[in-house]
């Protein structure tokens, strides 16, 4: 294999990124998960909580990528969605046979039906530009992007192990059993091996936001 990233120096630069990009992310929503622990009753407060925190975060990365931190490649969003509409279709519809079956139609406060909101339309495209995006990007200048296995990068596989254990910790925060926030975070890592390796393939990142947001739906609590 020849690829200037094996015989390189180590190199801070990727991974001080990757830090500050993730960072943000885990600070950002640890925050407000136990901020909405505390303040729950708090309806006005409690709606600002479970709808700000994946705004902030997509804002960060979006203003660091035009910044320097890193640009990383979007895609077109309408060529996703075109060139495979009949499968977004059936994946839509099972997402919505799925999220019936979880609970859909019943009622909701005020705050659980924005808390859905950030879950299925914020959340993905948040999570996606973060550690598919910014990280990924990160993790494939350093050597982890220059081996594979499986046929797949390493750095995929880091990026994914991050994913999960941010994850372990939040789902923790949030009031998880240990064996539940294990289980979560395990699919978390697993649906990330499978965004990642999309995005390393398409350097589109949309393919993950749809894939993610049909997810989010369809597991619907």
């Amino acid at each position: 294999m020849n690829d200037e990233r094996l015989t390189a120096g180590f190199d801070l630069e990727p991974i001080r990124e990757a830090g500050i990009n993730c960072g943000a992310y885990f600070f950002v929503l640890l925050t407000a998960v136990v901020l909405y622990d505390v303040f729950s009753n708090w309806t006005g407060l409690a709606c600002t909580l479970v709808l700000l925190p994946y705004l902030l975060i997509l804002g960060f990365i979006l203003l660091r990528r035009t910044m320097g931190g890193p640009w990383f490649p979007v895609g077109d969003a309408g060529d996703v969605l075109v060139r495979f509409f009949l499968i977004w279709v059936i994946l839509a519809m099972a997402a919505l046979l799925f999220a019936i079956g979880n609970g859909l139609f019943r009622e909701l406060s005020l705050v659980g039906k924005l808390s859905h909101v950030g879950t299925i339309l914020e959340a993905p495209a948040a999570e996606e530009f973060v550690f598919r995006g910014a990280l990924l990007t990160s993790l494939n200048r350093t050597r982890l992007g220059a081996i594979r296995f499986l046929r797949t990068e390493v750095s995929v596989f880091a990026g994914a192990a991050i994913f999960g254990a941010m994850h372990f910790v939040i789902f923790l925060a949030g009031g998880y059993s240990a064996m539940d926030a294990l289980i979560s975070s395990g699919s978390a890592f697993i649906a990330s091996l499978l965004f990642g390796a999309i995005y390393v393939r398409t350097q589109n990142i949309w393919y993950g936001v749809f894939l993610h947001t049909l997810l989010a739906f369809g597991h619907w609590n």
